[in-house]
């Protein structure tokens, strides 16, 4: 994964943000971090993201341990797993947590709202309408 360039062209109007890094590529990793400050430069503060740390199946090819990406996800408050695509480990367990923190975030907003328009205290309103008979 390449560093970031572009600014916020690529943040704009985002929901949620996957980062992936290749285990096998310290470079892919210490990219991680540039990729993070850019977000939370240009990406809306509610945006969800998750920390995938890819190319497990490559056991002797790793210079990333789990627990570096793990400590760097919780440094950033983020969701982390650890995948490979190339033989589907964890890949759907990365969008189900995913799912699971939007399903989540939308529940919490809506009991927000349901509580923010409720005032217990309020005065009933008066009819002013003249009532006919």
């Amino acid at each position: 994964m390449e560093g970031p360039k572009s600014g916020n062209m690529f943040f704009d109007d985002l929901m949620r943000i996957i980062i992936v890094y290749d285990v096998t590529d310290r470079d892919s990793f210490n990219n991680v971090k540039n990729w993070i400050i850019e977000i939370e430069k240009y990406a809306s503060e509610d945006v969800q993201k998750i920390l995938i740390g890819n190319k497990i199946d490559l056991k002797n090819d790793r210079n990333v341990s789990y627990e570096e990406g793990k400590e760097l996800a919780d440094s950033c408050n983020i969701q982390f797993l650890e995948t490979s695509a190339k033989i589907a480990h964890n890949v759907e367990q990365a969008f189900k947590t995913m799912a699971f923190e939007i399903k989540n975030k939308s529940q919490l907003e809506n009991q927000q709202k349901g509580r923010a328009n409720i005032n217990l205290n309020a005065k009933p309103i008066k009819d002013n309408k003249k009532k006919c008979c």
